[in-house]
């Protein structure tokens, strides 16, 4: 199969800037991966006057052979509290070609996390809905323990 799309990192932060309307976005900190395509961001969202925090690692694809993919994590649980996680997941869903990939960590979201341990279907999740009504598609839990090398716990979702 093959993919001929890429993710423009300009066009990720203009969604982000234009969805979370009237928030502001800045990035507090940016790097390159390993290799060109992957790129790692701290942002720090401004609204109704508190602040977020959140970390946002996007793969900007590799074509004909890798789609892209944007991983959201360390994200402040506050915006998912205050309703703004969804209007950064819509924004996400506009930039992202169809097909691609998105990474949710859900360890800061305590409801998400319990039903998930005890078995719900992702789709059943407090993320799982708000995912589901931004337009992301075959929701899959990615927790596998593996000694403690697994990383976070996340969901996937397809744009």
């Amino acid at each position: 199969m093959t993919h001929g799309t890429t993710l423009s990192i300009e066009a990720l932060l203009e969604a982000l800037a234009k969805e979370l309307t009237p928030c502001s976005i800045q990035v507090t900190h940016h790097r390159r991966g390993p290799y060109r395509e992957l790129h790692r961001f701290l942002l720090k969202t401004s609204c109704q006057g508190r602040e977020y925090r959140m970390g946002l690692t996007a793969f900007l694809g590799r074509p004909p052979h890798y789609r892209p993919w944007v991983e959201l994590h360390d994200w402040d649980p506050g915006l998912y509290r205050e309703g703004h996680l969804t209007l950064l997941l819509i924004a996400l869903k506009t930039v992202l070609p169809p097909g691609s990939l998105l990474y949710l960590e859900y360890i800061g979201e305590p409801q998400t996390r319990r039903m998930l341990e005890r078995g719900s279907r992702v789709e059943e999740t407090p993320l799982g809905k708000a995912l589901s009504e931004s337009g992301f598609g075959s929701l899959e839990n990615l927790y596998y323990p593996e000694g403690y090398r697994e990383g976070h716990p996340k969901i996937r979702a397809q744009a």
